[in-house]
């Protein structure tokens, strides 16, 4: 992906250019191919592009009073053009990304960002208006972080390029460190949070705007929510929706697919063999031009999987040359701690490799990420229960007749036992937490309501796919510490406002129970053993890893000075002679902050 800077100096003085360029210099290795900078005054603006397609152009990048720089993907061009047209401007469909961008802002205003799809992270300047707006797409595929210091505002793809600022400090935000150990994922709870204090995260589907002459308020707004009420798509037949499925999700799979070589991410399941099947039918087609490279992950030795079985399968019926990755020479091993965020890393080195392995082999990658949550079923009894008695005869009248017998319900044990959704069963709450911060911050509190949490619109065909999919930050690229990681992009179809829609739309039967719309939908296309295969979990890889020998060090860490405000180091129990206690995860957290700590100040 590329990168970008920009730079605000609020109370009207010039940026430095020497102070802007070595922020800049942090993002080189992201876009190698062209880099440049835009300084007006008191805002400076740079780019390092990555070039994948012909529409990859040097930004920053100026029309009329605007000027952007980005990271943007903009799709469904054939609804867009028409939609610029009608409102007086004119635009091509082959228009570079960017400069649709801009169009659209000057078409629109502030209201464009709703005519956008596609994935994209942007600071856009009006001179006319002294004001900076920027936005993440609607899911948050493409991170942007920004920071308020010193009369100064900085925005970024990169935590590590806002570090750079002489006026932002390496502090650290207690709540974010505390809600990685006690939950794992600290966007579970709160999407606003980075790991140092002074840095922000843009949550998805959210634009940052500050308007100068305002005395340089900033403000966030949410700009655009999924849809929780669209209407239940009503087709006699079958094979109708498969033909809908298919052209939305054809669409999806194709706008990902501007690059010359893509990568595309082959497990066995049926997400990403879905996605690989659609993409050779474009190709094969003549309506994208690409050399295709299935590449699959495996666990071969330390946690036997069947992924490398299925995978070629499907890669051998769809004519893909299919390379394989054998992850078990990256052992749980010092460093882990390398990245720009503390995370649950456990294979030493297999993220660089593994990237490096897909860049050699493509410009773009294409990825099953999503599918589970767009498709996540719920039992038709549930469902049933939360509507009005009027709607909720009719939904089971209509089901009875369109599959021609009583639907199954399900849910029956939940539906006649009393749940309490402030207890959890999953990783308990980790006793090694210093009492003092956890009451500082009320962490217990902030772990039950994690695992209580709610969208704020209940579905009501599909509640566990919304909920799933509205609840999570969906980035998918990687910053380390150095700057070194990840240059292409990492496209998800089944991160896509279209297809979300389209699937939270369909009767709840049959369509999403067992992915039943991908078993139906690519029959004839994949391999009956793929359509067939039954979800098949991981499972519990940590624990395959502290079985493997020279491991006794995760025992036996010394904790950095920094570490004791957050953890008691003595309370963390033994994990090698204690292994299927099933909170391996939880308390090698320690350990994985403990070394980001002794690393993150460089």
């Amino acid at each position: 992906m590329s990168g970008f800077l920009a730079l605000v100096h609020l109370d009207g003085t010039p940026v430095e250019p020497a102070v802007f360029d070595r922020m800049l210099a942090r993002l080189t290795y992201r876009g190698p191919d062209h880099q440049a900078t835009w300084i007006d005054g008191q805002v400076a603006l740079g780019h390092a592009l990555y070039k994948t397609n012909a529409g990859d152009i040097p930004q920053p990048y100026t029309l009329q009073q605007v000027t952007i720089v980005a990271h943007v993907r903009i799709d469904a061009r054939e609804d867009l053009i028409p939609a610029l047209r009608s409102a007086g401007i004119d635009a091509k469909l082959d228009a570079p990304d960017v400069e649709l961008l801009a169009k659209a802002y000057l078409a629109w205003g502030e209201d464009f960002l709703t005519h956008l799809l596609g994935d994209f992270a942007f600071v856009l300047w009006d001179a006319q208006a002294r004001k900076l707006v920027a936005a993440r797409d609607q899911f948050g595929v493409l991170p942007l972080f920004y920071a308020q210091v010193g009369g100064a505002l900085i925005l970024s793809g990169e935590i590590s390029a806002i570090r750079r600022h002489p006026k932002v400090s390496a502090a650290l935000n207690d709540v974010f460190i505390g809600d990685f150990l006690t939950i794992g994922n600290p966007l579970f709870y709160e999407k606003t949070n980075t790991a140092f204090a002074d840095i922000s995260r843009l949550p998805p589907a959210h634009v940052l705007t500050m308007k100068l002459d305002d005395a340089g308020t900033l403000t966030t707004r949410r700009y655009w929510q999924l849809p929780h009420d669209d209407p239940m798509i009503r087709y006699r037949k079958e094979s109708d929706y498969i033909e809908q499925f298919h052209e939305v999700f054809g669409r999806a799979v194709k706008d990902r697919m501007r690059a010359g070589r893509i990568v595309v991410t082959l497990s066995g399941g049926l997400d990403s063999t879905a996605i690989a099947a659609t993409a050779v039918q474009l190709v094969k087609s003549g309506a994208v031009n690409a050399e295709l490279t299935a590449f699959t992950s495996v666990h071969d030795r330390t946690h036997p999987d069947t992924e490398a079985y299925f995978s070629a399968l499907a890669a051998r019926k769809l004519g893909l040359k299919h390379v394989i990755f054998v992850t078990d020479d990256y052992p749980l091993a010092l460093p882990l701690g390398t990245l720009a965020e503390p995370q649950q890393v456990y294979q030493r080195g297999l993220a660089h490799e593994f990237t490096r392995v897909t860049e050699s082999l493509g410009e773009a990658s294409l990825g099953g990420y999503g599918g589970d949550e767009t498709l996540w079923h719920a039992y038709l009894m549930d469902i049933l229960r939360a509507m009005p008695l009027t709607d909720a005869i009719e939904l089971f009248r209509w089901e009875w007749r369109f599959l021609g017998h009583r639907p199954p319900v399900g849910g029956w044990r939940r539906a006649f036992r009393r749940t309490n959704k402030t207890q959890w069963r999953g990783f308990p709450f980790p006793e090694w937490l210093d009492p003092e911060f956890e009451r500082q911050h009320h962490f217990r509190q902030r772990y039950i309501d994690t695992h209580a949490w709610e969208p704020e619109h209940h579905h009501r065909l599909h509640p566990n796919a919304y909920t799933s999919i509205t609840r999570l930050d969906r980035q998918l690229t990687s910053e380390y510490l150095e700057p070194t990681g990840a240059k292409h992009m990492v496209a998800a179809p089944f991160l896509d406002v279209r297809v979300n829609r389209f699937v939270l739309a369909l009767p709840p039967l049959p369509w999403t129970e067992q992915k039943y719309l991908l078993r139906r939908a690519y029959q004839g296309m994949l391999p009956r053993d793929v359509l067939e295969r039954q979800k098949t979990p991981l499972g519990n890889l940590v624990n395959s890893l502290l079985q493997q020998p020279g491991v006794e060090w995760v025992d036996q860490w010394q904790a950095v000075p920094e570490l004791a405000r957050y953890v008691r180091r003595e309370a963390i129990p033994p994990l090698v002679t204690d292994q299927r206690s099933g909170s391996e995860m939880v308390h090698l957290r320690p350990m994985l902050l403990n070394d980001w700590l002794g690393r993150y100040r460089g």
